[in-house]
């Protein structure tokens, strides 16, 4: 058990900073389920004694990762948005810069399609279109990794932003998204592997991560059982989940995909109205750091769920009163770093399994006779 030794270097001018960051955080990818995937700000604050900001420009590329033998850990690119000066009048007192930068997610939210075409393929290959490498609008040093979907795209126009038709494609697949070096993938739904690396719960060993603080969540915005799809030019679908509407009233969403034709996105629509009606269906945040855990887990669960990001996790908790705990299986929807000099405190956000199951025995999707097996 130690704390994480990160490095910080910017990539474009060849210095590692490490022993000047006085603190850094960042949200990667989402907090719920029902969040798009727009990206986030690595923040990071600085000394600036000596000028020390002076050695960052828009657009620089900042490398954040850590060495686990000779495995390169977290390993994500973040781009320079904004330098803030806090400056101490006479030099007197510590003079700080705060370093903004952002991810891949919200460096193309501010690339824009410009009509560019990509024609009918599974929604993952769709998303491999928008690379520089493929015609695409992204700039060359974004990267796009290229895996087959579950489900197939329209034909699509890009007129605005890039990250909103990844937000599109990722509704209409239900996959999973992962950040890794300079590259952004959307894994199909299908990728569901169950954990066999680690697991959390409230005590920390060789094998489980073990949480400081846990918080269970039911209901609110994740109760959704009247779902209303937009597809193609603005035709809408919608299905409404009647066990559950019938007892809550209804709770509704509307989503925009890019099926292909009213029966895909029917079935979308039904598929989200049934595995978000069960106003008993939990959501997860809980938090853990470096100093209180084992180091050689810890670098094996971030490397893997930053390069594939697809993993179906074991969470063990007990009930207040309980004698038993309860173990339940979650996906991870994202994750909050805050690093300090003395350690780093990750911020877990997790959904039940049921949200991305397509076929298990006894959850919505798995009730044997229902016609909502997949699309």
């Amino acid at each position: 058990m130690a704390k994480i030794p990160w490095v910080f270097k910017n990539d474009t001018t060849g210095a590692t900073f490490t022993t000047s960051v006085l603190s850094a955080n960042y949200m990667y990818l989402r907090q719920s389920y029902k969040d798009y995937f727009a990206g986030a700000p690595l923040t990071i604050t600085i000394k600036n004694q000596a000028n020390e900001a002076a050695g960052f420009t828009l657009n620089d590329r900042v490398d954040l990762y850590y060495m686990d033998g000779a495995t390169k850990v977290w390993d994500q690119k973040y781009w320079v948005d904004e330098i803030q000066f806090t400056d101490y009048p006479g030099n007197v007192g510590l003079s700080t810069a705060t370093i903004t930068c952002i991810d891949w997610l919200a460096r193309a939210a501010r690339v824009l399609g410009g009509g560019y075409v990509i024609g009918s393929q599974t929604t993952c290959q769709q998303v491999g279109r928008l690379a520089y490498a493929s015609g695409g609008p992204l700039p060359s040093d974004m990267s796009v990794g290229v895996a087959v979907g579950a489900s197939n795209g329209a034909a699509y126009q890009v007129d605005d932003s890039c990250v909103n038709f990844i937000q599109i494609s990722q509704i209409t697949e239900n996959g999973s998204c992962a950040m890794f070096g300079q590259t952004f993938q959307l894994n199909p739904r299908t990728a569901l592997v169950m954990a066999t690396h680690a697991e959390f719960g409230r005590t920390p060993s060789a094998s489980v991560l073990g949480y400081q603080t846990f918080d269970r969540i039911r209901a609110g915005q994740s109760m959704i059982n009247n779902v209303e799809v937009t597809y193609g030019a603005g035709v809408t679908t919608s299905y409404t989940n009647n066990l559950s509407a019938n007892v809550y009233g209804k709770y509704s969403e509307n989503v925009t995909s890019n099926n292909v034709g009213a029966v895909t996105a029917q079935m979308l629509a039904r598929m989200r109205a049934l595995y978000q009606g069960e106003p008993t269906s939990q959501r997860y945040v809980f938090s853990f750091d470096d100093l209180s855990n084992n180091s050689t887990l810890m670098a094996t669960w971030l490397n893997l769920y930053k390069t594939q990001g697809a993993f179906t996790y074991d969470m063990n908790y007990l009930v207040p009163g309980a004698s038993v705990e309860t173990t339940e299986m979650i996906r991870l929807e994202g994750v909050h770093i805050d690093l300090t000099p003395e350690r780093t405190t990750f911020t877990v956000y997790a959904s039940p399994f049921a949200y991305y199951d397509m076929f298990v025995l006894g959850t919505p999707m798995g009730v044997l006779g229902e016609n909502y097996l997949g699309w």
